[in-house]
């Protein structure tokens, strides 16, 4: 099984989450949107130089399906080539993969991304429903959801999703989930290890590098540590509720 993270428009998100992959020597695949490389160039190069895998999530975020009813195949394409021309631009390695922004594609929008050398168009099969709001559901019900895939299951986190306040449950859970998953005698691998290319080997003295950042700016960079979980108690608020931002049950 693979988990896979989108958007990358929190550096504290990619960090926790990061932080996570670390102490739990976990081979996670990212795929944040052009605007987070342009954004993070940095710790982007850092984190693929640890070896982990970083895939194509589209120049602007929009639906695939939606571009291309409204704009044309040129505008789908030009969404494609522009997320890879900025990962070039900026010097960060790449794999040839795809992830749709909201999952949306078709038949047309894979060909024309096959075309333009994407090799994979990857959705998921379980998610952290981190980009339910805050104030619904509860924590319980999110790991549920990230846990109840098998053999083969992609799982779809985000750090820092688009238009959305950063919220720390996914980074709070990770570990928890991880661990049921390998419970289960289910390995976590990156993405393009599950579709056939070999284990990555991930430097992870490099990984807990790129965990850290300045506490002010201009300062020293200090380690980001993985968050701690959630009480038992907290489980049955929503992630909201939980921070104290949310009416509690």
């Amino acid at each position: 099984m693979a988990f896979t993270f989108d958007d990358g428009m929190s550096g504290r998100g990619i960090r926790e989450i990061l932080a996570v992959a670390v102490a739990e020597h976990v081979p996670v695949t990212f795929f944040p949107t052009a605007g987070s490389l342009r954004k993070f160039p940095e710790l982007w190069r850092e984190i693929a130089d640890a070896g982990f895998a970083i895939g194509n999530h589209t120049a602007g975020h929009r639906s695939l399906t939606n571009l291309l009813a409204t704009e044309g195949e040129a505008a789908v394409k030009t969404a494609i080539v522009a997320w890879t021309s900025t990962a070039a631009e900026l010097g960060i390695p790449t794999i040839p993969f795809l992830r749709p922004p909201f999952g949306e594609h078709s038949r047309t929008t894979d060909a024309i991304a096959l075309a333009v050398g994407i090799r994979q168009v990857v959705n998921w099969g379980a998610t952290f429903a981190d980009t339910a709001p805050r104030c619904s559901g509860t924590i319980a019900g999110r790991i549920a959801h990230a846990t109840n895939g098998g053999q083969g299951v992609v799982v779809l986190g985000h750090t820092g999703a688009i238009g959305r306040a950063y919220e720390p449950m996914t980074a709070r859970v990770f570990a928890e989930v991880v661990r049921s998953y390998r419970k289960r005698r289910i390995t976590p691998v990156s993405l393009d290890t599950m579709y056939g290319a070999p284990p990555r080997r991930i430097d992870w003295a490099l990984a807990a590098h790129a965990t850290s950042a300045p506490a002010v700016a201009g300062g020293p960079r200090v380690p980001t540590a993985a968050p701690k979980p959630y009480p038992r108690a907290a489980l049955s608020m929503s992630p909201g509720a939980a921070a104290h931002v949310c009416p509690a049950p």
